[in-house]
């Protein structure tokens, strides 16, 4: 399972005993009691099967958020380099040459 961006975990504490939920905009998660989705489950305690999967769904998600961006600003990167290449007027002459730079030589645009 991976918990989507509208959801949000929970934590508070009662003396010494700590409780969790996981809430939702809009009715998803399967009932313990009732017959249809509900928004919030509550997750008992660390070490129970429904908080594990919980947390480790919630990771998921961060994870592939992380990946999301990465690959957005990878992609914004290369239409920028493609844009730099094809305002260079030699690059479609039959005679233009690739010049190999060393990476650690090139300087990042935002510094």
């Amino acid at each position: 399972m991976i918990i989507e961006l509208s959801c949000v975990g929970w934590e508070w504490g009662v003396g010494t005993y700590s409780y969790y939920k996981l809430t939702a905009e809009n009715a998803m998660f399967a009932p313990s009691e009732k017959e249809q989705e509900v928004r919030v489950i509550h997750l008992s305690h660390q070490h129970d099967a429904r908080y594990i999967e919980a947390q480790l769904g919630i990771e998921r998600r961060n994870k592939l958020t992380q990946v999301r961006t990465l690959l957005q600003n990878a992609s914004a990167l290369l239409e920028e380099a493609t844009r730099l290449l094809e305002q260079t007027t030699d690059i479609n002459s039959p005679n233009a040459t690739v010049e190999v730079f060393n990476s650690d030589e090139i300087i990042p645009i935002d510094q």
